[in-house]
């Protein structure tokens, strides 16, 4: 019973978020602010949302094996923001 407790735990910490695939990735070292303005820059671009720092609590590249191409995490303040862009 405990183990299902963590697990919806875990989902529930995780609703607030998104995974982007495709954001080009040439720096292995890049700060989250870069990332962050990455994401803000695609979003408006493909039309999907005018969003700004403030509406994120966190972003950040997910390690891979090879080090290229890696996803983002993007964690929003609001699950309001998330709701919209998806």
């Amino acid at each position: 019973m405990r183990k299902q407790g963590e697990k919806d735990a875990e989902q529930y910490s995780r609703r607030n978020n998104i995974k982007i695939k495709g954001i080009p990735d040439p720096d292995p070292n890049e700060p989250a602010t870069e990332t962050a303005t990455k994401v803000i820059i695609f979003f408006k671009d493909k039309k999907i949302a005018e969003i700004s720092m403030n509406d994120f609590d966190i972003v950040h590249r997910i390690p891979n094996t090879e080090n290229k191409n890696r996803d983002i995490i993007v964690k929003f303040v609001s699950r309001f923001t998330k709701d919209q862009i998806i």
